[in-house]
């Protein structure tokens, strides 16, 4: 018999789903719900926004551009699909939805997780490279390869995503926090991997990179001031069409 603490054939909105909000005021749901519903149209206006002012000036359509489009569109994603779900939820205090639901919206939100973090570690590597080794920035960054590690981003999300829907740990309701995600609690060998994935390691690196370009930045500051103000050459950027 299945352990999973939900019937397959029915909805989620069982008591046992709801016991958690028994205590939860009207004013707080409405506290809560006014906070999302803010921070969603922030979201999905601001990085809107961003996509269109990216295409619309050419000075700004560079590599990194594309990157910082890739975490826009990831949080776009959340904007504008995960978050209304919660929203929805908080407001009727119980999942709506199927379990078929609850799994494509937990896979949903744990690949845009993903691949803001992953995002952002790649803007770090990216801003080391051209500021700390400017020379070979040109060699790295072209368009094709920039395309390449966005793809790759993606992949890679997708990858560390899927072990909950083949049996390493699952997608489930979290009462205590109105939306859809791996069952951490019950699969700790999971989140362990996850935490080390998704945050430990990208965390390092980001650290790391912000630490080498401000000793460059510090470095090239010195030399200006003992090379009669001469500047130091970093790459020109790379617009794109």
């Amino acid at each position: 018999m299945s352990t999973s603490p939900f019937n397959e054939t029915t909805t989620l909105s069982v008591p046992t789903l709801t016991s958690e909000y028994n205590d939860v005021t009207t004013v707080s749901k409405a506290i809560e719900t006014i906070v999302l519903v803010v921070i969603i149209t922030i979201t999905t206006v601001g990085n809107v926004c961003l996509w269109v002012i990216v295409l619309r000036s050419r000075a700004l359509r560079t590599l990194t551009s594309m990157f910082i489009l890739g975490l826009s569109t990831a949080d776009i994603l959340v904007g504008v699909v995960n978050m209304p779900i919660t929203v929805y939820t908080i407001i009727m205090s119980r999942w709506e939805f199927s379990q078929s639901a609850c799994v494509v919206f937990g896979f949903l939100n744990m690949i845009t997780l993903v691949t803001s973090v992953l995002s952002l570690c790649s803007i770090s590597i990216n801003r080391y490279v051209m500021v700390c080794n400017p020379h070979m920035f040109k060699h790295i960054y072209t368009v094709r390869n920039a395309v390449a590690m966005i793809i790759g981003v993606v992949i890679f999300s997708i990858l560390l995503s899927l072990p909950p829907l083949i049996g390493w740990s699952e997608y489930v309701y979290t009462p205590s926090h109105s939306f859809c995600f791996a069952d951490w609690q019950n699969h700790m060998s999971y989140a362990f991997f996850m935490i080390g994935c998704c945050f430990g390691i990208p965390f390092i690196v980001m650290s790391v990179c912000n630490v080498l370009i401000l000793r460059n930045v510090r470095a090239s500051r010195l030399r200006v001031k003992t090379s009669c103000g001469e500047k130091p050459e970093y790459p020109e950027k790379t617009h794109l069409s």
